[in-house]
């Protein structure tokens, strides 16, 4: 993978620019989650807070698809940094006055950002890469996302409690204007995969309604690789959601030792995003094209997830949850690169622009329903049993393409 990596250089540099943007991405909600963890305020807000967040991301991803028919994919890189640079300023207002909403609304904007960015980083991958290289990108594309927030948690999670919020958000825009440097030098090396989208080669993006309906002249194969991800945030949305209030059952700080004291529901996140980056690690070659033939190694790693955040909420000790939620995320992420990679596989870069946008779109659909229905009913099945209905869905999902085709095929 890394010989790779290294004969792509704008790519790393893009990648080095990615990531930045995303450290801002996590500072951000360390930012708000922490602010949320030290009030100790409800289950429900939690699972609200996290669902809203993604409800910019839906329409922006949308934009970005129409958007990059007319504008260059680096022009629009480039303006989201900019823009992410700027957004800083509503979490400072937030935390100066203590309102939660002005919070609320900084994780909107993030959202909108990563929202808008996904789909034009899936084209510019798709572009970059050759289909006998998609592993090594599939891979990369995962730590990427994993890292970010792993550094962004990592470091927003020790300087919060020791600087001002104005000190702690200007590191955050720093970050983002750093990000658009990168992305320009990027684009100087290599300019042709920053280029704007052929309209007459590619599918342009419809409503998302109209996206959904054009899934049906998809083959069944590719319908079940596309709600692969989709089905993996049926199961995770609603656990993650409630992840911080888990936390809170260690309290909103812990003594780890020598004075030293932490927020519990923080360092789950962080945990996940540990979890997240070991994932693509333990992934064999082999794995990737077993998974093409068939999918029981992703309902596999799926069941595990499942099965030890069900023992994450029956911990006593705050450790042994740490590392419940570690190994959980091995296997989630495991489902997540494998997932990415048959994508990026089955749908050439005259589709990969509408199709990773509706995926994206259909993700956060599911990451905005289903955590309030966790909230809404974890009360009354306890979060076990609600981890266990979640996965049983999600597999569904995955199945019902399969289904349709055999249903069709014996009314023949």
């Amino acid at each position: 993978m890394l010989k790779i990596l290294l004969s792509k250089k704008p790519f790393l540099v893009f990648s080095f620019a990615f990531l930045l943007s995303q450290i801002g991405a996590g500072l951000t909600q360390v930012a708000v989650y922490g602010y949320l963890s030290h009030h100790e305020l409800s289950e429900f807000l939690f699972t609200l807070t996290y669902a809203l967040a993604v409800i910019p991301a839906f329409f922006a991803s949308h934009l970005a698809s129409k958007l990059a028919y007319r504008f260059s994919l680096f022009s629009l890189f480039t303006s989201t940094q900019i823009l992410g640079a700027l957004s800083v300023i509503i979490p400072i207002f937030g935390l100066l006055n203590e309102n939660v909403y002005a919070l609320q609304a900084a994780e909107f904007i993030t959202a909108a950002i990563m929202g808008f960015n996904f789909p034009l980083t899936q084209t510019y991958i798709r572009r970059t890469f050759s289909d006998s290289e998609m592993i090594a990108a599939a891979k990369l594309d995962t730590y990427l996302f994993s890292v970010n927030v792993i550094i962004g948690l990592g470091i927003g999670s020790v300087i919060y409690n020791f600087v001002g919020p104005r000190l702690y958000l200007l590191i955050d825009a720093v970050t983002y204007l750093i990000s658009a440097a990168m992305i320009v030098l990027s684009y100087k090396m290599h300019p042709e995969p920053m280029l704007k989208a052929d309209i007459l080669s590619g599918e342009e993006s419809s409503s998302f309604f109209s996206n959904l309906l054009a899934l049906r002249h998809l083959k069944d194969s590719e319908r079940s690789i596309f709600m692969m991800l989709p089905a993996l945030s049926i199961l995770g949305a609603p656990i993650m959601s409630l992840l911080p209030a888990i936390g809170m059952k260690f309290g909103s700080e812990y003594d780890i030792g020598w004075g030293i004291l932490i927020t519990p529901s923080l360092i789950l996140i962080f945990a996940r995003s540990i979890g997240q980056f070991l994932g693509p690690m333990v992934v064999r070659q082999a794995w990737f094209e077993k998974s093409s033939k068939k999918l029981s190694l992703i309902f596999f790693c799926m069941a595990i997830y499942a099965l030890f955040y069900a023992l994450v909420e029956l911990a006593s000790n705050f450790f042994i949850a740490i590392t419940l939620v570690i190994v959980a995320h091995i296997f989630s992420n495991i489902v997540y690169v494998i997932g990415m990679y048959l994508f990026q596989i089955s749908f050439d870069e005259s589709r990969i622009l509408k199709y990773s946008s509706l995926q994206y779109q259909l993700q956060l659909v599911f990451m905005s329903i289903f955590p309030l229905i966790a909230g809404a009913i974890v009360v009354y099945t306890g979060f076990t049993l609600l981890v266990m209905i979640f996965y049983i869905l999600a597999i569904a999902m995955i199945l019902l393409p399969s289904f349709q085709v055999k249903a069709a095929t014996s009314a023949l």
